[in-house]
């Protein structure tokens, strides 16, 4: 889980996860899952601060108390409900991807330049 920002003095982690084609699922599928969404929600909700399904992007941003193991804990009951949602990324791996990327370039200038 990320630690991204300060809720009343608590972190919070997030996640997105990306629910292929699902504004083009049947008006009764959607309603299905909004219900589970819920539900799941619901049963997590000591942990769920905040939760986003953009529909048109088929995408849905949780944001959430950090705890060891919460996020994948929740990650697990969403698939569990919505097996095609897939985890895009959370925003602590975004970070992790950044600074490897920052470390790439530094390594790459280190090395020794000569002229030929």
């Amino acid at each position: 889980p990320s630690l991204r920002l300060l809720f009343s003095d608590r972190l919070l982690g997030d996640f997105m996860m990306l629910i292929p084609r699902f504004s083009r699922w049947p008006t009764v599928r959607r309603e299905q899952a909004f219900q589970s969404l819920q539900q799941v929600f619901q049963q997590h909700r000591e942990l769920v601060v905040f939760a986003d399904l953009n529909m048109k992007l088929n995408l849905l941003w949780v944001s959430l108390k950090v705890r060891q193991g919460g996020c994948w804990e929740l990650v697990g009951a969403v698939r569990e409900e919505i097996p095609e949602a897939l985890l895009v990324a959370s925003h602590a791996e975004v970070l992790q991807g950044m600074a490897k990327q920052k470390q790439k370039r530094r390594f790459r200038f280190r090395l020794p330049f000569r002229h030929l």
